[in-house]
């Protein structure tokens, strides 16, 4: 639900599905409806800044704090779009022929059985060149991927290395990239990684995943116990022309 005062002005966005959210709605449309002038003293406290315009080139942003790729369907896939969500994040391409089909097959029976819980996956690829939309579009569906739950994106391959060592802290490159999954909260903070091979390490990403749709307010990282783990721990590496994978 997006909030739009009387005087046209974005004032922050509410999840519909959530109790807590409906409380925050109603508070703050409340305290707004109060209001009997444009108030240009106040200072504005949202969960995201939609009044900051997207870069038009990437490439110049000094650190990326947000991204932009394109998705299975040839659309725009904008990080900030998912506030308010917690949300899996991985990296993979489709020609890999061993590691990044089984994580994805792995994702693939989560979602399944983690329907009710309904946090969604962006699986973005390392290989963009080759991975376009199209692409994009018949591997997904090899998964059984549902757009509303599970993403695949592709964008230039140095600004997906850099996505993956800014946002994620994550190791990724044309040949390489981390097999592990990140957990993102409803603020864009990598609060954890997990290596999906490890039956231990699913229980502990489950709980923080419920742990975090629960937050009204931003967990302090310092206080989480959740650092993303080094990026060099877990990492996939496969060779594109001849199908090998290391």
């Amino acid at each position: 639900i997006i909030l739009v005062d009387r005087w046209g002005r974005y004032r922050d966005r509410f999840r519909w599905d959530d109790a807590s959210e409906t409380k925050r709605f109603v508070d703050t449309a409340n305290a707004i409806l109060d209001e009997q002038s444009v108030p240009l003293d106040k200072v504005v406290t949202t969960r995201n800044g939609l009044a900051v315009a997207r870069p038009k080139d990437w490439g110049s942003v000094p650190w990326l704090y947000e991204f932009e790729l394109t998705n299975a369907q040839g659309e725009q896939f904008y990080s900030r779009d998912m506030t308010g969500e917690v949300w899996i994040g991985s990296f993979f391409f489709s020609r890999c022929p061993d590691i990044c089909r089984r994580q994805n097959q792995y994702l693939a029976a989560l979602l399944k059985r983690t329907a009710e819980d309904g946090f969604p996956v962006v699986s973005i690829s390392t290989d963009g060149e080759h991975d376009q939309p199209e692409v994009l579009r018949a591997y997904a569906s090899e998964f059984g991927a549902e757009e509303d739950r599970w993403q695949f994106l592709t964008g230039q391959p140095k600004l997906v290395q850099r996505i993956a060592g800014e946002y994620f802290h994550a190791a990724a490159g044309e040949n390489h990239h981390s097999s592990l999954l990140y957990v993102v909260d409803r603020w864009h903070r990598v609060r954890g990684s997990f290596d999906w091979q490890k039956p231990e390490d699913e229980a502990v990403m489950l709980e923080l995943i419920r742990r975090l749709q629960a937050e009204d307010v931003p967990g302090p990282l310092e206080e989480s116990g959740e650092s993303p783990r080094n990026p060099d721990d877990e990492t996939a590496t496969a060779d594109k022309t001849d199908g090998g994978d290391e």
